[in-house]
């Protein structure tokens, strides 16, 4: 008898060794999760389109004089009326954002073509 409860108090111990280890390792791969990554969260993620997109534009030629508006931070090009200003994003890294679109622009009356030809 006293055998058998030797046998039973090894496998209780390996299957608690082996639980806390599984434990241990889960709240480590936690800790890891959000030490690093919380920053970048966002709830913009949860509740907007978080997926960059791209699109194939075609663009009549030609160069017009624009005038720039008094609201505009960045650099704007008088040539096509639009707007670029340095941002950073929501995981600190730089980029580079369209903040006006002049409504005669060539890049606000663009034809997309990204679904093909229409």
């Amino acid at each position: 008898m006293q055998r058998k409860n030797m046998k039973d108090q090894f496998l209780k111990a390996i299957t608690y060794f082996s639980s806390g280890t599984a434990v241990v390792l889960l709240i480590l791969i936690f800790g890891f999760i959000f030490s690093n990554g919380f920053k970048t969260l966002s709830f913009g993620m949860l509740s907007n389109d978080y997926w960059s997109n791209n699109y194939l534009v075609s663009l009549e030629s030609g160069c017009q004089t624009y005038d720039r508006p008094s609201k505009i931070n960045g650099v704007f090009s008088e040539c096509y009326g639009i707007a670029f200003e340095d941002k950073l994003s929501h995981e600190k890294t730089k980029m580079v954002v369209v903040s006006y679109v002049d409504s005669k622009s060539p890049f606000a009356l663009a034809s997309d073509l990204s679904a093909g030809l229409d």
